[in-house]
């Protein structure tokens, strides 16, 4: 395997890792003699799909229970990858009622169950995302009521 100046690395060594703007990329490297693919898994390892991630922070928007970051028509497209009971999913005024535009700074979590940094945000029990780190904004009462009679507690209660 070489590096990405053509260099030979030995085999247990990672080359360094890529910075692209404020991420810390890292290349994989091959197993068993695989190659390596810079395709997305379409299925994970605990047997879900890869969330999907923020396509545009103009019209980006925060789920007011979990912090996940998406556009409006990622929401309204595919829901909360966390919450599925909130039924966002063809539903523009659920979205609306369910999400804010109002949050700052921004966390991707690839690994949540092992990112100290997600442990700390407390998303390490969520999907891997792009996540808000503080945000504005209440849930409808009705939502509220179902969370509480169902023993869900969101991020915002904490």
């Amino acid at each position: 395997m070489a590096d990405f100046e053509g260099n030979t690395l030995p085999a247990r060594v990672l080359p360094r890792p890529l910075l692209c703007r404020d991420a810390v990329l890292t290349r994989r490297l091959p197993t068993d003699g695989l190659p390596v693919s810079a395709e997305p898994e379409e299925v994970g390892a605990d047997g879900n799909a890869p969330a999907q991630v923020v396509d545009s922070l103009r019209n980006a928007r925060a789920c007011l229970v979990c912090k996940l970051v998406k556009s409006q028509n990622q929401f309204v497209d595919h829901g909360c990858d966390n919450c599925n009971f909130l039924e966002m999913e063809q539903n523009q005024e659920r979205m609306m009622d369910c999400t804010t535009a109002h949050f700052d700074g921004l966390a991707a979590f690839v690994a949540p169950r092992e990112s100290w940094a997600a442990k700390w945000q407390r998303c390490n029990s969520y999907c891997p995302g792009v996540y808000c780190i503080k945000m504005t904004g209440e849930l409808p009462d009705f939502v509220k009521d179902f969370m509480k009679d169902n023993n869900i507690q969101s991020l915002s209660d904490q």
